[in-house]
């Protein structure tokens, strides 16, 4: 009976192994394809937003930050590049770096909840709690019209 279990128990260790490889290695594949498309296509929001939660799923901040910035010049008036900007710089610790890009998205646009969130994260990594609770009060108002894309 036991060998059946330890039998048992390496094949599902196997089986559980090939997902993982063949999960990851989906996400390169996918995050490969927005790269590719994202050269052709430089403004389109959909597959920017893909290829990034593709690299948070993957761990890979400095891609996500990679791919930004390769989209950055064809995007610099819209709002929603900064608040993506912000994200990765927040995920490698660069926090002046994603405030001064999370404040910039959302001068642009103050109801841009990508650059309200990045800029919340970093008044909490500061400590800064009392101004992070003032400035999400003052942005409540505009979440009901938002989504989390």
């Amino acid at each position: 009976m036991v060998s059946l279990l330890c039998g048992a128990h390496c094949c599902l260790l196997c089986a559980l192994r090939c997902i993982c490889v063949s999960t990851q290695t989906r996400l390169i594949n996918e995050t490969c394809f927005c790269l590719k498309l994202l050269k052709e296509f430089p403004r389109d929001l959909v597959s920017l937003k893909r290829a990034q939660i593709l690299c948070f799923y993957m761990g890979r901040p400095d891609l996500s930050l990679s791919l930004v910035n390769q989209v950055l010049p064809q995007n610099e008036g819209e709002n929603y590049i900064y608040g993506m900007l912000a994200f990765p710089l927040l995920e490698l610790g660069r926090m002046k770096d994603a405030e001064e890009a999370a404040k910039r998205g959302f001068e642009i646009n103050k109801h841009d909840g990508w650059s309200q969130h990045a800029l919340c994260h970093v008044l909490q990594y500061e400590c800064r709690f009392r101004e992070a609770v003032k400035f999400m009060e003052e942005c409540s108002s505009s979440w009901s019209s938002s989504s989390s894309f």
